[in-house]
């Protein structure tokens, strides 16, 4: 193992350093200096939870089953029927009801991410994520 003696001095802020010491404990760190150096040096890797578009994905598969079922019974019959058009539009509708759905989620957890590892979102901080 190597001997850290080689230090490194930075300027904050106050409102930075709480914020700096407060993430700390809350990621689990004894050392201010060591979560500061995994954040400078590791890369960071955020998760996603996904439990909760397993609902999301499986209403999709339904969705995907209908229409595959009214283009099997266009090809076989060789004709389209209006109903069978306007179920099409109703899956296309649901389909797309989903993705914004999933948009507008993804887009609010990045942002909270964002603003959690960007000491707080504050103006005095030039490095945001």
């Amino acid at each position: 193992m190597n001997n850290k003696d080689k230090q490194i001095h930075i300027r904050v802020t106050e409102k930075e350093r709480d914020n700096i010491k407060e993430l700390a404990k809350k990621y689990g760190y004894n050392s201010v200096s060591q979560y500061i150096l995994d954040r400078a040096v590791s890369p960071i890797v955020f998760v996603e939870n996904a439990s909760h578009f397993a609902e999301l994905s499986r209403q999709i598969s339904g969705v995907t089953r209908n229409i595959n079922q009214v283009a099997k019974y266009v090809n076989i019959n060789r004709s389209v029927e209006n109903r069978d058009l306007e179920e099409i539009f109703e899956c296309q509708k649901i389909i797309l009801k989903f993705m914004s759905a999933l948009k507008a989620s993804r887009n609010f957890e990045m942002k909270e991410i964002k603003k959690e590892w960007s000491y707080g979102n504050n103006e005095d901080t030039p490095n945001k994520i």
